[in-house]
C-alpha cells in the first residue's frame, strides 16, 4: 500500500517551505480522484484488519489461548497506523481550499468569519 501511494504520502509529509512544488501535485485541490482512492483504500484496509482482529480475538477466546500477545499488538498497531494515515492529512487533503488573504506582509487563509470580523 505504501508503494502504491508513495508519491501521495510524500506530498502530505513534505515540508512546504523546502520541498519543490512538483512534490505537491498529487494533493492539489484539482486532483480529487487520487485523494478519494487513497482514503477509500485505507478505510477498506482498516475495516479488513479490524474484522481480522475481531476474528482472531474470537478464536483465541474460544480456545483459551494466552500466548502470542505480541502478534495481537502488532495487528492492533497496524490498525492504529492506518487510522493515523487517514486522519493526519485530513486538513491538508480535504480542507485546503480556503481563500487566501494578505495581512500586511503575511499570506494567511480565511478560515472563518462572523458578522464584523474575519478569522485568519
Amino acid at each position: 500500500m505504501t508503494i502504491a501511494f508513495r508519491t501521495f504520502i510524500t506530498a502530505w509529509t513534505s515540508q512546504i517551505n523546502s520541498a519543490p512544488g512538483r512534490v505537491f501535485e498529487p494533493i492539489l485541490v484539482e486532483n480529487d480522484l487520487p485523494r478519494a482512492v487513497y482514503q477509500v483504500a485505507l478505510t477498506l484496509l482498516i475495516g479488513l484488519l479490524g474484522m481480522g482482529l475481531y476474528r482472531v480475538l474470537a478464536l483465541r477466546r474460544r480456545r483459551t489461548i494466552v500466548r502470542g500477545q505480541g502478534a495481537l499488538a502488532v495487528l492492533g498497531a497496524g490498525i492504529v497506523v492506518l487510522i493515523l494515515m487517514v486522519q493526519l492529512p485530513y486538513r491538508i487533503l480535504w480542507r485546503a481550499d480556503f481563500e487566501r488573504v494578505d495581512l500586511g506582509t503575511l499570506q494567511c487563509y480565511n478560515i472563518g468569519a462572523s458578522d464584523d470580523s474575519m478569522l485568519v
